[in-house]
C-alpha cells in the first residue's frame, strides 16, 4: 500500500494518459528525485541529464504502476534505477 495516496492517484490517471496528472507528479516529486541523484552524481549538469531522462522513462512506462505491489515514489525510484549510469568526463 502506497503511504503516499496522493502521489499514487496522480501516478494511475498519468497511467491512463492524463497529462496534468503526470504533470502534478513530476512538481510533487522531482525535487525528491533529482536530490538523490545529485547524491550520486555532484556534477549539477548530469544531474539534471539524468533526472530528465528518468521522469521520460516515467512517463513512457507510468500504466505499469501497480499500488499494489509499491508506493508511488518507490516506484520512481525503480526508474531511477534502472536507468544506465552516464559516463564520467
Amino acid at each position: 500500500m502506497d503511504p503516499d495516496p496522493p502521489l499514487a492517484a496522480l501516478l494511475l490517471a498519468a497511467g491512463r494518459g492524463d497529462q496534468q496528472a503526470f504533470g502534478d507528479f513530476y512538481d510533487t516529486s522531482c525535487a525528491r528525485v533529482h536530490g538523490l541523484v545529485l547524491q550520486t552524481i555532484s556534477d549539477q549538469e548530469l544531474a539534471e541529464e539524468l533526472t530528465e531522462r528518468v521522469f521520460l522513462q516515467a512517463w513512457r512506462t507510468c500504466p505499469q504502476f501497480d499500488p499494489r505491489e509499491g508506493s508511488a515514489f518507490g516506484w520512481i525510484l525503480s526508474v531511477l534505477l534502472d536507468q544506465q549510469p552516464i559516463p564520467c568526463p
